[in-house]
C-alpha cells in the first residue's frame, strides 16, 4: 500500500507516504488527496528549485504549464517562442533550452508567492550549468 504513486498529478516519479486516504478494494479503490492544492504547491516548487536539475521532462513541463493555468500558446508567448516549441516540448519531441527553463521556473514561482531574487536565481542556475557542461565535455 505505501509508499502511494500519485500518478494522476501526470509525473511518474511521485509518491506518498501520507496525507491520503484509500477507500474499497481492488477496482472499486479509490484515494483521497487531504491537500491536494497544497500537494500540488510543493511538487512545483521542487521542480522548479534553482538546485533541481536541469533539462525539466515533458511531463514536468507540462505540469507545471498547468499549475499556471497556461495554454501552450499563452506560456509560448510569455517566453518568447513558438506553440509548436512548448507543445515539442511536452511531447519529449525536443528539449527545453536553459533560459526558457529558467523563465518556466521564475514565472512558477512568482505566481505562486515565492520572493524570486531572479539575478541569485540566475546566476545560481547558470553555475550548475556550467559546472554541468564542464563535466559532460569532460566526459
Amino acid at each position: 500500500m505505501y509508499p502511494y504513486h500519485f500518478a494522476e498529478c501526470g509525473l511518474p516519479n511521485v509518491r506518498l507516504n501520507n496525507g491520503f486516504t484509500l477507500a474499497g478494494e481492488g477496482e472499486e479503490q479509490t484515494v483521497s488527496i487531504t491537500a491536494i492544492d497544497n500537494l500540488h504547491r510543493a511538487i512545483g516548487y521542487r521542480l522548479t528549485s534553482a538546485s533541481y536539475h536541469f533539462g525539466l521532462t515533458a511531463p514536468e513541463i507540462k505540469f507545471l504549464r498547468t499549475e499556471l493555468g497556461l495554454t501552450p500558446e499563452q506560456l509560448a508567448n510569455l517566453i518568447g517562442v513558438h506553440e509548436w516549441c512548448v507543445n515539442e516540448w511536452e511531447a519529449g519531441k525536443k528539449d527545453i533550452l536553459h533560459p526558457e527553463e529558467a523563465l518556466l521556473r521564475i514565472l512558477y514561482r512568482e505566481k505562486f508567492g515565492c520572493k524570486v531574487r531572479v539575478m541569485e536565481y540566475l546566476t545560481e542556475f547558470s553555475q550548475r550549468f556550467r559546472k554541468l557542461d564542464i563535466l559532460q565535455t569532460q566526459a
